[in-house]
């Protein structure tokens, strides 16, 4: 046999050989490829899985540790139903007006005579603590019970304050005063001293409706003593 006879029957021989190696399936390389994601993501869900429940057991063992207290509405008891006031409660009697307790009278003043009667917070008196010639701040004309609650509420947060009886003339009953206009004795601006005071005024007007409207919005009263609302005027006898 000649040598090129060799080696044709060689190449014969090898080529099925090399064309098997060379050939390898499309759908096995996708296949393989499937695995090895699916293996991944096998993997980071167990590790996941594993973080989170290592997390959550860390915090059990902490509130378990420190428990959380919930605030205790006032208004409620163990129970659930409202509570009770207590019997010293300062809860204001249900007579009194706009929740104040009502105005001493002194002996001989009588609160309806027309020209007396001044009221104050410790109760109804016959004359004017009012100087002459001296600025005061003027608040509201207010009824009876209106003033009487506002000016309750301004003497307990330091604020003096007075209500000067005024005649409604349109009543059949003319000679009882139904109104009372509210001075405030907190600053009194002599006439002389009335612009240098300027800063005390203002001070303390801001402060008369800074009460004026809690006084309103707890007790509903008929004036918020704004600054627009309020002026200064002098007392002359």
């Amino acid at each position: 046999v000649s040598r090129a006879e060799r080696s044709a029957a060689t190449m014969l021989e090898e080529a099925p050989n090399s064309e098997n190696t060379l050939r390898v399936p499309i759908s096995m390389v996708y296949l393989a490829v499937a695995v090895v994601l699916g293996l991944g993501v096998l993997i980071w869900t167990v590790g996941y899985r594993s973080g989170v429940s290592a997390g959550k057991a860390q915090m059990e063992s902490l509130v378990k540790a420190d428990p959380v207290v919930r605030p205790v509405d006032p208004n409620t008891n163990n129970g659930g139903a409202a509570a009770q006031p207590a019997p010293n409660s300062a809860t204001p009697p249900l007579d009194s007006p706009l929740g104040t307790d009502p105005l001493p009278i002194q002996p001989g003043i009588n609160p309806d005579a027309p020209g007396m009667a001044i009221m104050t917070a410790s109760g109804f008196i016959d004359g004017d603590p009012r100087e002459t010639a001296t600025n005061y701040l003027e608040l509201a004309t207010l009824t009876k019970d209106e003033a009487d609650s506002a000016i309750g509420y301004m003497n307990s947060h330091g604020v003096p304050v007075i209500g000067i009886p005024r005649l409604d003339s349109r009543r059949s009953d003319a000679n009882n005063p139904s109104r009372y206009t509210l001075y405030s004795l907190g600053v009194a601006a002599p006439g002389d001293q009335f612009r240098t005071m300027t800063r005390e005024r203002d001070e303390h007007q801001w402060l008369i409706a800074s009460l004026g409207k809690q006084w309103q919005r707890e007790f509903r009263g008929g004036s918020d003593f704004a600054v627009s609302k309020t002026q200064w005027v002098k007392y002359t006898q």
